[in-house]
């Protein structure tokens, strides 16, 4: 009973999360409630492309996507050091939303010309 309580409490977090994540990137915020299109529209955030979505749905797979896609709201935010990608990979739950709910402005995804090879 007590882990189901950490579980709906991580995804009310997320949802209030994803709300102000869209609010801040011009997108409608009730997206964000939508399951799957808060998928679609969290993509076109980040610049990744649409045919993404099939991979949450492979098992497994869809665990690294997600780890990913975490790590990308912190570029989009403009947080894009290692230890700001390390802490939003392993620590979602407390990362997201204190970057989401900070001051800082959505600044979008890096553009492939400053991108690091």
């Amino acid at each position: 009973m007590i882990p189901y309580i950490f579980l709906y409490a991580y995804f009310a977090v997320l949802l209030a999360s994803l709300w102000k994540l869209f609010q801040k990137a011009g997108k409608p915020a009730w997206a964000g409630f939508v399951p799957g299109y808060n998928i679609l529209v969290w993509l076109q955030i980040c610049g990744k492309p649409w045919w993404w979505v099939f991979l949450f749905l492979v098992p497994g797979v869809n665990l690294l996507m997600f780890i990913l896609m975490n790590v990308n709201i912190s570029i989009v935010l403009g947080q894009r050091e290692f230890k700001d990608h390390l802490l939003m990979a392993l620590l979602p739950w407390w990362k997201i939303p204190q970057v989401v709910f900070s001051e800082r402005e959505f600044v979008g995804p890096v553009p492939p010309a400053e991108r690091k090879r």
